[in-house]
């Protein structure tokens, strides 16, 4: 018997091996992604599979912003799930705010005001026993990582409970993210402890928070209490439980006004007409079910207004609150965020919206050219030039669909969520406000100054890796292009259709880069991993030539290795014009050159590669061929 299971062992792991090689073909797959799909928590047509796990967790946090000191003071309960089939001997927590802590590694400048003790914990227990945080044997505490052996492995489908009571100095000049932003109005992220992700391509998450690079996060449950001083209002990423106990009486009036037909101001930004007389203090309470994280914005003195979408018979309140010296970059914002959430759960990529509201939060100024998404809420700065404002509101508010609605690891797979968000981004200023050429074409130009340069490296290499040139050019304008490239190659239904399956699939799910080219392949009936492998994989860049024509057969050269389209001009002695247009789709037999004919007997005088605002090339000298008579 023993016998005979060790061949059917070895049977369906080759069995699983040989589908491996058959979908991925000469895509590089490393071992721990080979691993999964042995054990069955990943399909090779880009489905979970059927013994995909995640774990879980649920936090309590009562919390106080000492808005006088600027220090956040918190206790929190956290219950983690073990849904995986291991048995768990430690556990790690991730501790943000060490990233500001003295001596500690960190990726991004931090004004030397702002560098503190870190997270200072006063009290830390597991299963309601006391853990002395300075015993080495058992604790280790390095970058923004606090791991901790367990005394009783944590067991499959079992839970452990762990409680802490903890304290940090909340910037004041340095605006990664998150900040007090001025006396009275903050941004709150990357605040509590949590516990890191376990997962079935990595177990542990040993990377720490560097400040450059964003979310890995589990989904959990969120009950978290806030006290603050009575005037202050707080907007956050769960819904609020006592809106009566918090709210003015004609702060409620005003939410209940509301409509999808215009704007509602809900109150004016005066700190005088928040005030609560009768109390000091207000403690604000709210609720987050499966959500990735939990952030929130502060303020005795900001302007709110809202709108709603209705969709059928959900209600989708957009709430814009913002700071009265930036009036004239957000007034009236809140109908073009819901043209955004509109167009996105309509159309493309024609997922619904997953919560009841979305708030977009002023905390940022002028100038600092910078906006972070969180669940549900986003902290928005502004630029000066008010009509590159529309860009990063409609890139921010695409975020509800990457990480948060498809919960992409950002740390090691970045291009995966700038890229598909800013071809979301996109989307608005194509079909929505018409700027094509001025949004994508910046992007091109990007690409034309940097592509093929040293900080030009594939997107498979891992995010964490990154600095800021390589993680703009990388995770935002050569990944973001892509995904023109293959909609073009594709038709935008089919790639609609195939965008619109990865989401279905894996919403609520932690996707790796090869679920989602699997899914373009499966539901595209195409073997598209030529594309993948030059787009993701391979050291190439965009630089195309045209080397000769002769007897009406044109010679395209694709020096740079980079499948893009063609775009070819004829002009003929008689300033006559043909065109002659290409999908990337004529690189797919890796072609480093390729012939185009055409029927005429006319003299041709030049030929050029056009297109220039849509399509990269690092090396436009070489796409212009005079014919010699």
């Amino acid at each position: 018997m023993k016998t005979i299971r060790i061949i059917i062992k070895t049977l369906i792991l080759l069995s699983v091996n040989f589908q491996i090689s058959l979908a991925q073909e000469n895509l590089y797959t490393p071992l721990e992604f080979q691993k999964a799909y042995e054990e069955g928590t990943r399909s090779t047509d880009g489905n979970p599979g059927v013994n995909y796990w995640q774990n879980y967790a649920k936090y309590t946090i009562d919390a106080e912003i000492m808005t006088k000191e600027s220090i956040l003071v918190a206790k929190e309960k956290i219950i983690y799930i073990n849904n995986s089939p291991d048995t768990i001997r430690s556990i790690t927590v991730q501790l943000h705010q060490d990233m500001y802590k003295k001596g500690n590694p960190r990726d991004r400048y931090v004004m030397p005001s702002d560098i503190t003790d870190g997270m200072i914990i006063k009290q830390f227990q597991i299963e309601g026993e006391d853990i002395d945080l300075d015993n080495e044997q058992f604790v280790q505490r390095e970058k923004s990582l606090l791991k901790i052996k367990l005394e009783k492995a944590l067991l499959p489908n079992s839970s452990v409970q762990l409680s802490m009571d903890w304290q940090f100095h909340i910037p004041e000049k340095t605006y990664i993210r998150f900040c007090r932003y001025d006396s009275t109005s903050y941004f709150i992220a990357y605040w509590f402890p949590r516990i890191a992700v376990y997962d079935d391509i990595f177990d542990w998450d040993d990377l720490g928070y560097d400040g450059e690079h964003e979310f890995n996060n589990d989904y959990a449950d969120f009950s978290v209490n806030i006290k603050v001083p009575g005037n202050y209002f707080i907007w956050a990423s769960g819904d609020l439980q006592n809106p009566d106990e918090v709210y003015p009486k004609d702060v409620i009036e005003n939410l209940e006004k509301t409509n999808n037909k215009g704007i509602t101001t809900i109150f004016e930004g005066n700190s005088s007409n928040m005030a609560d007389k009768e109390s000091k203090y207000k403690i604000w309470r709210f609720k987050a079910d499966n959500m990735k994280d939990f952030s929130f914005g502060i303020s005795d003195h900001h302007i709110w207004e809202a709108t709603k979408l209705v969709k059928d018979n959900d209600e989708i309140f957009i709430h814009v609150v913002y700071d009265l010296e930036l009036k004239k970059y957000f007034e009236g914002k809140a109908s073009f965020f819901r043209t955004c959430m509109e167009y996105y759960s309509d159309i493309n990529p024609g997922v619904p919206y997953p919560h009841s509201f979305y708030t977009a939060f002023n905390g940022l100024r002028a100038g600092w050219h910078h906006a972070m998404e969180f669940p549900t809420i986003s902290n928005y700065s502004i630029y000066e030039d008010t009509s590159l404002n529309y860009s990063m509101f409609a890139h921010e508010c695409a975020h509800i669909y990457h990480p948060f609605l498809v919960n992409i690891n950002e740390a090691r797979f970045g291009w995966m969520d700038e890229g598909l968000t800013t071809y979301l981004e996109y989307e608005i200023m194509r079909n929505v406000l018409n700027r094509e050429k001025f949004d994508v074409y910046a992007e091109v130009s990007a690409i034309d100054e940097q592509a093929g340069t040293f900080f030009d490296v594939p997107p498979f290499i891992p995010s964490y890796m990154y600095h800021e040139k390589n993680d703009l050019l990388t995770n935002y304008y050569r990944s973001s292009y892509l995904f023109l490239i293959l909609e073009d190659m594709l038709g935008k239904e089919l790639f609609v259709k195939c965008y619109k399956a990865f989401i279905n699939r894996w919403k609520g799910k932690r996707p790796i880069p090869h679920d989602l080219f699997n899914t373009f392949n499966d539901i595209s009936g195409q073997n598209l991993n030529w594309f993948w492998k030059a787009w993701i994989f391979d050291f190439v860049y965009p630089d195309l030539s045209i080397r000769e024509i002769k007897d009406n057969r044109i010679t395209i050269e694709n020096i740079g290795g980079l499948p893009v389209p063609v775009s070819l001009k004829i002009t003929f002695s008689d300033n006559s014009v043909k065109e002659i247009y290409k999908t990337a789709e004529v690189w797919k037999g890796n072609d480093k050159a390729i012939k185009l004919s055409f029927d005429d007997s006319k003299q041709v005088k030049k030929l050029e590669l056009s297109d220039m605002y849509l399509i990269p090339d690092v090396n436009r000298s070489n796409n212009i061929y005079i014919v010699k008579n």
